[in-house]
């Protein structure tokens, strides 16, 4: 058996992983082919007959006992990569990565703030988003009652005051005429994701 400092390459599926005799022993696969006289093929490298990305994760969780994190902000978690390597990290016997990924603790990795603004055209624009948010701009049509001069100024249209300085009109004379207009709004809908690093490190 190698000694506790020795390194170890691995042959994984056409890849090679270069590692220590202490990170793989952490793993019953591992430690039982040790204990029973594993031999090196001709090349110096230890063959393992697995998947080699999902077998990347499997060494980085026994390097940095940290779990992976298979998520995308706009797609959210991909569950196929959590069950395929859920199946990879039992057949090494990585048992603490198989409660993490059986128990789906990695739910409780992610939090997702939400932020929504009414906002005008040139202001949605003009934003300018942070580096973890994500932002869509929905455009939402109503109708608004404009003033309308009864004068029949064009000029005092949507514009009151100047209906109030000329005496066309008078603040809150019942014979004020209003129309119904489109309204354009620009509403912009903002997403952060915040990671926890503490939950889920073994």
């Amino acid at each position: 058996m190698p000694h506790s400092d020795t390194r170890i390459t691995l042959g994984v599926g056409g890849r090679l992983f270069n590692t220590s005799f202490d990170t793989l022993v952490q793993a019953d696969y591992f430690k039982d082919r040790f204990s029973n006289g594993w031999q090196p093929s001709e090349d110096g490298s230890f063959f393992v007959d697995a998947d080699p990305e999902m077998f990347e994760h499997v060494l980085s969780y026994l390097r940095h006992l940290t779990p992976p994190l298979f998520f995308d902000g706009r797609s959210g978690h991909m569950h196929c990569m959590y069950v395929k390597l859920s199946f990879v990290a039992r057949y090494f016997g990585v048992l603490g990565l198989v409660e993490y990924l059986e128990n789906r603790k990695y739910l409780q990795l992610i939090r997702i703030s939400y932020e929504t603004e009414i906002m005008s055209q040139a202001k949605g624009v003009k934003y300018l988003p942070k580096s973890d948010e994500m932002v869509d701009f929905i455009a939402i049509c109503g109708v608004k009652a404009i003033h309308v001069c009864r004068a029949g100024r064009d000029e005092h249209r949507g514009k009151p005051e100047k209906c109030f300085r000329k005496k066309c009109c008078t603040p809150g004379n019942a014979m004020d005429v209003f129309a119904e207009e489109v309204a354009l709004r620009m509403v912009r809908a903002s997403r952060r994701v915040v990671i926890d690093h503490h939950i889920g490190t073994a």
